[in-house]
């Protein structure tokens, strides 16, 4: 990382490298030729305040020096020494030009400020980084912790009225549109009794059914006793639905309470309102 970034900034042009730069531009015949060889130079290379000095020293008009500052100014090693750039020219109106360039384009740290600066950013990028991949990891340890302790929690008991679909969710059981003896009738209800749970494993169902109520009449029969059922079923994987309604023989009853467990985990409901089944 620090490799790649660091590629971004230029370094400073070693003596031998900074002699044969000088040969071409005094052996370049026109200006213009003398400013390609520094615009080249200056996109790898930083200049020192001297060295910038000598390299404008070596063109012969102001106009063209001026312009030679514009691309090496940027580059300055050591903003501190920038009044040496200015011996090199002449005229006081082209110092005055040549120093209001070198505040409006030269660094206002030196290179090695800059390198520093450079690479305590990184580091605070870097640390920041790992930082977020830290959390990152802490947030994926957590699902993953919860979606275990989920699954080690048992089965999750959801009584529910009514599943439109097979794969849809179901509607949540209201007692009050529940009718148990419509249900066993062909022409099935809106609503019956439906309990969700998730497997594998033995779901264990049992109730216990008041005494016989005479929904015609709309009384309990005082000569009948209370009945008790018990069943097992077998759980499949994932998650699955219980039709209670259709498991219960005898839904003519005064109350019913029925209760399940899978291992020891447990539901109860308790229904009683009778009064209104609608035969």
């Amino acid at each position: 990382m620090f490799c790649f970034l660091f590629s971004f900034l230029a370094y400073s042009m070693p003596s031998s490298d900074f002699s044969q730069l000088k040969n071409q531009i005094n052996q370049a015949s026109f200006s213009s030729e003398k400013l390609s060889i520094l615009q080249l130079s200056a996109q790898s290379s930083t200049f020192t305040a001297d060295q910038i000095k000598a390299l404008i020293s070596d063109i012969s008009f102001a106009s063209d020096q001026l312009e030679a500052l514009e691309v090496l100014a940027p580059k300055l090693e050591d903003p501190s020494r920038s009044f040496v750039i200015l011996e090199a020219f002449t005229f006081q109106s082209s110092k005055s030009e040549a120093q209001e360039i070198i505040y409006r384009s030269a660094p206002k740290t030196s290179l090695k400020e800059r390198q520093a600066a450079e690479k305590e950013r990184l580091e605070r990028e870097r640390v920041e980084q790992s930082k977020l991949e830290k959390e990152q990891q802490r947030r994926t340890k957590e699902e993953r912790k919860e979606k275990r302790l989920e699954r080690e929690a048992g089965p999750l008991f959801q009584w529910a009225g009514r599943c439109p679909k097979r794969n849809s969710d179901c509607i949540r059981f209201n007692p009050k549109l529940f009718s148990p003896i419509i249900s066993k009738r062909k022409n099935k209800p809106d609503h019956t009794l439906i309990l969700e749970v998730s497997g594998p494993g033995l779901l264990n169902i049992s109730a216990e059914m008041g005494k016989k109520y005479n929904c015609k009449r709309r009384r309990v029969n005082r000569q009948t006793k209370r009945q008790r059922f018990d069943k097992s079923i077998s759980l499949s994987e994932g998650r699955n639905r219980i039709n209670i309604t259709e498991i219960i023989p005898d839904w003519k009853r005064e109350y019913a309470e029925i209760h399940v467990s899978k291992g020891i985990y447990e539901s109860t409901i308790h229904l009683d309102d009778w009064k209104r089944c609608r035969e």
